[in-house]
């Protein structure tokens, strides 16, 4: 028999396991062994933010403070190949902060697909600071940093925010303390232009305000914060002047009891979800999660419906703790999908995923001593990483989404860190993925660990893409020339 008739026969024999292959994992994420990748003597990373852009760009910013308690803000862009994830060029001192404040809201970082990265931190004397960095520019470079917020002796900025869209709309979003008064401000940049526009403050003056969020998508933005004991929140719109205009703050959750931590996001499509903690003050301080939509009719408003407000779930005094009750709302994705998850700290994390023409069902439970969490929406499946365990004892961090092919849907779960005797604890992690055909999904964590007998706090990572770029792979291993992989 022929040589390259045979050689036809096995190509089709390997690419009909392949393909058989390729449809029994093709939700599965394969991940990439965890790696150091910002690891400084006497140097502490304090917190860490990422993002990914549609051509693979990984955009990492972190904080992190010398034994003088002096501070900066580092960035720079990874590259994953199939050596693993390096960075493209050396880490950039974007910023010296001076002494470093501790608080994980005082740095943020939001990029679209195209590959605007804006990063938005606390400076000097709490000032709110921005730069920016294009990750398609050659090299790419942070922007001289500028100052967003006010100087004033009586006034000081907190919890800055930012959301940037596939568009380049973005928006920056902080606090202002002035005499033991807070007020909600804003600022925002059209498109890819290099101006930003004046500060608005979109919510009136009231004593304490512990924080607010921020969204931005086509053209659309929506923020909302607590306004005690409830929620509020407001929409803008792009107008023909080319700004956003905010329409007047509302109230969005319910009087009777007490509202807390609120999210925001809005679809590809312009629907918006806010998210928040519900404490029912007259049934024995039980919590449930709440949220609501903006008008179907009219985007830039919110529903305000006697029935808008809905009720995820409820969660009684005794299945509670506290300071462990988080959650998270998200509208990624090329579909309009929006997820929720949340921890009570005890009994464990439950996640729900909403198409915005269906009602939010339930898709998965972690175990207990769940902390630190975060999501993102990789190929269309809710993807959420966690702490697993206490942050100075047999703590792991974990990734994992719902099988939704099951009845009820299981949980897919990952474990990133590894079980180093070096390492003292792990905490903070993050996550972000791209809608890209090629999709990379990508992990950051915070590790305390010994280096040359002394403890200190190193930032690392791992990356994972889909099973269907893995099967792609072993169909070209199928071929007579070797093929060269920069997956991970």
């Amino acid at each position: 028999m022929p040589l390259n008739f045979m050689r036809t026969i096995r190509h089709w024999v390997i690419l009909f396991l392949v393909l058989m292959f390729k449809c029994s994992f093709i939700e599965a994420v394969i991940w990439s062994k965890a790696q150091q990748i910002v690891v400084e003597e006497d140097v502490d990373v304090v917190s860490a933010k990422v993002a990914i852009d549609n051509s693979g760009n990984i955009v990492v910013v972190w904080k992190e403070s010398d034994d003088s308690n002096n501070g900066s803000i580092k960035g720079g862009v990874l590259n994953v190949n199939s050596k693993g994830i390096s960075f493209k060029e050396e880490p950039t001192l974007i910023s010296k902060t001076g002494e470093l404040a501790t608080s994980l809201t005082s740095l943020d970082l939001s990029m679209n697909g195209s590959g605007k990265a804006v990063a938005v931190w606390l400076g000097l004397d709490n000032i709110v600071q921005t730069s920016t960095l294009i990750t398609s520019d050659s090299p790419p470079t942070w922007s001289t940093p500028i100052s967003l917020s006010i100087i004033s002796a009586s006034t000081s900025a907190f919890a800055p925010q930012v959301a940037v869209d596939d568009e380049g709309n973005t928006l920056v979003i902080w606090l202002t303390s002035s005499f033991n008064n807070n007020t909600v401000e804003v600022v925002s940049q059209i498109g890819n232009e290099k101006k930003w526009s004046n500060r608005v403050t979109i919510s009136q003056q009231q004593e304490f305000i512990p924080s607010a969020q921020i969204a931005v998508n086509g053209g659309i933005g929506a923020a909302v914060w607590v306004k005690d004991p409830i929620i509020e929140g407001a929409i803008a719109q792009i107008s023909s002047e080319n700004s956003f205009n905010w329409n007047k703050p509302v109230g969005l959750s319910n009087p009777s009891g007490v509202s807390l931590d609120p999210q925001v996001a809005i679809s590809s499509s312009g629907r918006a979800v806010a998210i928040w903690r519900f404490v029912d003050v007259f049934s024995n301080y039980s919590y449930s999660i709440q949220c609501i939509n903006n008008s179907e009719s009219k985007r830039e408003e919110w529903d305000l419906a006697d029935d808008a407000v809905e009720t995820l779930t409820n969660v009684t005094p005794e299945d509670s703790q506290y300071e462990g009750f988080q959650y998270v709302a998200a509208a990624k994705g090329k579909s309009n999908l929006a997820f929720a998850y949340w921890s009570n700290g005890k009994d464990g994390q439950f996640s729900e995923s909403i198409s915005q023409e269906t009602p939010w069902t339930l898709v998965g439970e972690f175990d207990a001593n769940t902390f630190f969490l975060d999501a993102t929406i990789f190929e269309e499946i809710p993807q959420v990483i966690w702490l697993q365990g206490y942050l100075l004892a047999n703590s792991s961090i974990l990734v994992g989404y719902p099988d939704l092919q099951t009845t009820p849907p299981t949980l897919k779960v990952s474990k990133l860190s590894s079980d180093n005797a070096d390492v003292i604890s792990t905490q903070i992690p993050m996550i972000a993925s791209n809608n890209d055909e090629k999709g990379i999904i990508v992990a950051i964590w915070l590790e305390n660990i010994v280096l040359k007998d002394e403890s200190v706090q190193i930032l690392m990572a791992a990356t994972g893409s889909n099973g269907f770029e893995t099967s792609k792979m072993l169909m070209y291993w199928g071929v007579d020339e070797p093929f060269q992989s920069d997956l991970p």
